[in-house]
């Protein structure tokens, strides 16, 4: 009986000291005193203000990391540079966490530059504000570096007043947002921005920069693209408009471009693709070409725009292929109005597929139609006119005046005043 007695305290002695050791190895175990939260595979960005939060990341943010940075009320900051020297692919997202945030800039500057190796991410009820009288664009992304816009983010409020000279920064070219990295707008708004010297709200600047539209909408702000890409495959570009310039690459995927004023829908000096898509109701005609433009419509519709000469697409020089697509419903007016679909002054015009309308009373909607003083006037081109002289009220050297169907070929080249045509013409 002692035995058992005996046995049964050692059983409890021998539990009572294995406790005892364990939890004493659970107190040796250093504390995590750190305030970070996870979020998924972001790291939540610890701090009670976003400049707080900003401070942090330049001495804790690693290569090859995501993170969240959360705003929960107004923020005013000074300007802030997203550049982490010797780390790459760093990812650092700005989220609401609630309603809508604003982000301000509190002086004269960017509000953020996107350095090489970073990617900011500005997602849903998150708005970046610039101010009147400024002396720089609202971001900045440069080579290496991307931004990225999602739905329900906005960048506006920004007037630069700078003009760019050949001793200033370049990056003062645009109002909203200047890009020679990646800039790609999945959603969001960027409105109300301009700048002195271009009046763009984003400018696409250098043979790496690219910008990529997958949905979202710009207006009142045009898009500069310059010696860059820019491919269009969702979304609105409306009140603006878009200009290519030199090299400048422009593909229409999807999306409209609508209700520019004064300025054409698009504008050429580099090279157009119009896969699909819309251009329509510009007041400026839908598209221009100059100097040295290379257009290439093979989809979409160029639709209800109006201007002098050319409501549709004028052709002051480069080329113009039409392979596909409709051009339809636009209008050339006022004073010796001439080619209501196209107006070709220089350049080359080759038409291979797609549609260009003429006028039919019987149908207004899809007519081009040239119009002087209130009354539709005829022999100036409804559907396509060439005149080879700059001035207003030179003479249509040639013109068309019928619809050009789709299996319709027609082509015209200026090649230096010794023009050749083919196809059925109108003298």
């Amino acid at each position: 009986m002692v035995k058992k007695i005996y046995l049964h305290f050692m059983v409890i002695f021998i539990t009572c000291v294995i406790c005892f050791l364990a939890c004493d190895q659970e107190t040796d175990k250093p504390i995590d005193k750190s305030d970070e939260k996870n979020e998924g595979n972001s790291t939540v960005v610890p701090g009670q203000s976003l400049s707080d939060k900003l401070y942090w990341l330049q001495t804790n943010a690693n290569s090859n990391n995501k993170y969240t940075i959360e705003v929960s009320g107004y923020e005013q900051i000074s300007s802030a540079i997203l550049s982490f020297n010797g780390k790459n692919n760093i990812i650092i997202i700005i989220k609401s966490t609630g309603a809508e945030r604003i982000i301000e800039i509190a002086s004269n500057g960017t509000l953020f530059t996107i350095d090489n190796g970073v990617t900011l991410t500005l997602e849903n009820n998150i708005t970046l504000k610039g101010k009147t009288g400024n002396n720089s664009s609202l971001i900045r992304v440069n080579n290496g570096g991307t931004l990225i816009m999602n739905t329900g983010s906005r960048i506006t409020g920004n007037t630069n007043s700078t003009y760019h000279h050949a001793d200033t920064d370049i990056g003062i070219l645009a109002g909203g947002v200047f890009t020679n990295g990646t800039f790609i707008m999945n959603g969001g708004e960027i409105f109300n921005n301009t700048s002195s010297e271009s009046g763009s709200g984003v400018y696409v600047y250098g043979y790496n920069s690219t910008f990529t539209m997958n949905g979202g909408k710009i207006y009142d702000n045009r898009v500069f693209v310059y010696n860059a890409n820019f491919t269009m495959n969702g979304g609105e570009i409306s009140n603006s408009g878009v200009s290519v310039i030199y090299s400048g690459v422009f593909i229409l995927n999807n999306g409209k471009i609508t209700g520019s004023n004064g300025n054409s829908g698009v504008s050429i000096g580099g090279t157009f693709i119009m896969n699909d898509g819309e251009i329509s109701g510009n007041y400026g005609g839908g598209v221009t070409l100059s100097n040295n433009a290379i257009f290439t419509m093979k989809g979409g519709k160029i639709t209800g725009n109006d201007t002098h000469s050319g409501g549709g697409v004028n052709v002051g020089g480069g080329t113009f292929s039409m392979t596909g697509g409709e051009i339809s419903g636009n209008t050339a007016f006022d004073y010796f109005p001439k080619g209501g679909g196209v107006y070709i002054q220089r350049g080359t015009f080759n038409k291979t597929g797609g549609i260009i309308y003429g006028y039919n009373e019987n149908d207004i909607i899809k007519s081009n139609k040239v119009i002087s003083s209130g009354i539709v006037e005829n022999n100036r081109g409804h559907a396509i006119a060439v005149a080879e002289e700059t001035f207003v009220d030179s003479p249509l050297f040639a013109h068309r005046e019928t619809t050009v169907g789709i299996n319709e070929n027609l082509s015209y080249n200026y090649n230096g005043g010794a023009s050749i045509f083919s196809g059925i013409w109108e003298y």
